[in-house]
């Protein structure tokens, strides 16, 4: 009857037990401060991620333009650099290097003030646009008179051979 008595008086005890104790809200204080901590170092690492892309994209831009430039014929196929147009934080280099005869080596390069992470080296090849030609330069002569020439274009052609050994063919599609 003994042991009945001291477990009753356990259980009461634990029943009106009603809060928690003193340490156990220190525990939970400290582990919720820890988390606090942790999320708020994994947010600012997020931050200075998103901005060191947002910077190398813009640094790409900024060398995809100086090539399109140059493959446009905007501007000669010449080494040189400078600060960007649109925003002056950003500086860019070119370097060009003749491979064959029309042929370069055209090596953009752009950064954001100084920034190592932010900087972005393109490299490319360039057919020269002057020995390309351009859609507004002046037509042969040959082809000035009016007479043009001809051929045929298909996957087959059918069609019968005159007497001077010229084959004339039409295509249906």
């Amino acid at each position: 009857m003994i042991k009945i008595n001291r477990l009753s008086r356990m259980d009461r005890k634990r029943k009106n037990r009603k809060g928690m104790t003193l340490l156990e809200v220190l525990i939970s204080l400290a582990i919720f401060f820890m988390s606090i901590v942790a999320i708020t170092s994994l947010v600012d690492m997020a931050r200075e991620r998103a901005e060191e892309a947002e910077q190398r994209s813009v640094s790409l831009l900024v060398a995809e333009s100086k090539i399109a430039e140059m493959k446009a014929g905007v501007v000669g196929l010449s080494s040189s650099s400078g600060i960007w147009d649109t925003d002056d934080r950003y500086t860019w280099s070119v370097d060009v290097q003749s491979v064959g005869t029309s042929l370069f080596q055209v090596t953009a390069t752009a950064q954001r003030d100084g920034a190592l992470r932010s900087k972005v080296n393109l490299v490319q090849y360039l057919v020269d646009p002057q020995a390309l030609g351009s859609t507004m330069d002046a037509i042969p002569e040959e082809l000035a008179d009016g007479s043009t020439s001809s051929g045929t274009t298909g996957s087959s052609s059918s069609g019968s051979t005159s007497s001077g050994g010229s084959s004339s063919g039409s295509t249906t599609k």
